[in-house]
């Protein structure tokens, strides 16, 4: 019997439309191939190299194409014309600037038929005329880009602050004093602004606290004061990177920002023996968790040689480190020419010294820090001697029995008076609980008590003071 019109186009229309679902779906099929990160410790600089061992089709190594990034897991993806390759890493960072990622979901490959299955030799044939053209699925003609878009799109903005109620004791101090760092205080905060394109980072670093500096009469923000960035870093080659602007400092366990360190109040030896940034240039080298870095700078903490006698010189210094698993260290040297109480020509100098383990979930960290400041004249009552280099050395035990909790120790000492600040000797005991109540909130109880002995025109006065902090970090 002859099919009549009706039944042809019904058929015709039914075997078109299973055509196109076959020619646009796509399976997964077996496991294959492998891929790595190759470099990069954030999601918009990581680089994934795929390699197709065992899967159809594909060859060679490949750079992913797509990175999608999901808290501290990324999500690597490359695309040929018959395959998606995907591959998940979750980012582990050791808290000392090393950072690994370990592969969570093995290769997988999705296959996309794009061939419409044929059909049946029965099947009636139907002339229609033909459709207009149309672009490929999935595709989307776009109008050029401007340059100023496409550098809108590669800026990321982030920021945090730390928000705290505190109470505050020192002996012999007056009230005015104590309230001074006493109640609610916004203690720390900042707005990044990140630029990645190709082979150049750029970062702006704008802090913000309470300004502290005048007392409790207002409700004031110190802006991009003391440590704020304005740095480049252009990628000479995969493993070899120069640095430009002002930077944080590279030496010493503690971060500048409250929100990257384990204790809201950096310890003696961060405020007494490192620097706070540098404005100059680097050049970092680093292969396999092996990192060297070659700094020239102004000398710390100045935006310029500045004006003081007899201290206008560059500075220079260098770090070597090494982080892998469960160990990690850096030794660091920092060093400028500037004359002696004599007027004769010295140098002042950083030596600086990380040690650090992890043991399953407990971290163990220490620092040591050598000062030899020729312009020092706290110690003795000479005005023209060579005093002896301050020292400061700290120790940081820290306990993660949950994802959500961490608790943490330090123990910190200082002889010599380092900074040049009239603390001949120093111990400090301070301890730390964090607890993640969400993604973006962490909810910190802090203790601190620091005990001073200080020479006030060489004679010896004992101090102490201790502070208790509840805080709460937002991060967005």
């Amino acid at each position: 019997m002859i099919p009549s019109p009706y039944t042809v186009l019904v058929s015709s229309l039914v075997l078109l439309s299973l055509s196109v679902s076959v020619a646009n779906s796509s399976t997964e099929s077996e496991e294959c191939g492998s891929a790595k990160v190759i470099s990069g410790d954030t999601c918009s600089n990581v680089k994934v190299q795929f390699e197709f061992a065992g899967c159809p089709g594909a060859s060679g190594p490949q750079l992913a194409k797509r990175i999608i990034c999901d808290k501290t897991s990324i999500k690597a993806r490359y695309q040929d014309d018959a395959n998606r390759y995907e591959a998940r890493f979750k980012k582990v960072d050791d808290g000392w600037g090393g950072v690994t990622w370990t592969i969570t979901s093995p290769v997988r490959r999705f296959a996309k038929n794009d061939n419409p299955a044929p059909a049946p030799k029965s099947a009636p044939v139907v002339s229609t005329p033909p459709a207009p053209a149309q672009p490929p699925v999935g595709s989307v003609e776009e109008a050029p880009r401007s340059i100023a878009a496409e550098v809108v799109d590669a800026i990321t903005v982030s920021s945090f602050f730390d928000f705290r109620h505190s109470q505050f004791r020192k002996e012999g101090a007056t009230r005015p004093e104590e309230n001074e760092k006493s109640g609610y205080l916004l203690e720390d905060g900042a707005v990044y602004f990140k630029f990645k394109k190709d082979k150049l980072e750029a970062l702006v670093d704008l802090p913000f606290h309470r300004d502290a500096g005048t007392g409790t009469d207002n409700a004031n923000f110190q802006f991009a004061a003391t440590k704020a960035q304005a740095y480049g870093t252009y990628e000479i080659l995969e493993s070899l990177k120069f640095t430009f602007g002002q930077f944080d400092t590279i030496y010493g366990f503690e971060l500048n920002d409250s929100k990257d360190r384990l204790f809201g109040n950096a310890g003696l030896v961060y405020a007494q023996t490192l620097p706070i940034v540098h404005s100059g240039a680097m050049l970092q080298f680093s292969h396999s968790g092996f990192v060297a870095k070659l700094l020239s700078a102004n000398p710390a903490d100045r935006d310029s040689l500045g004006s003081t006698t007899n201290d206008q010189n560059l500075e220079s210094g260098i770090a070597l480190g090494y982080s892998y698993e469960m160990v990690r260290g850096q030794v660091g040297h920092l060093t400028r020419a500037q004359n002696g109480l004599d007027d004769e020509g010295a140098q002042r100098s950083l030596t600086d010294i990380l040690l650090g383990v992890t043991l399953g979930p407990v971290d163990l960290d220490a620092q040591y820090s050598i000062v030899k400041n020729p312009q020092k004249n706290t110690l003795t009552a000479s005005t023209t001697d060579s005093e002896k280099a301050g020292s400061g050395l700290m120790f940081i035990a820290a306990y993660k029995p949950l994802d959500s909790l961490k608790v943490a120790a330090r123990y910190e000492m200082l002889e010599n008076d380092p900074g040049g600040t009239g603390y001949y000797k120093a111990q400090s005991l301070s301890g730390v609980l964090h607890y993640l109540v969400h993604e973006n909130l962490t909810a910190r109880l802090e203790w601190m008590d620091i005990n001073t002995e200080r020479r006030a025109a060489f004679a010896t006065d004992l101090r102490g003071e201790n502070r208790m902090d509840i805080g709460a970090i937002v991060s967005f």
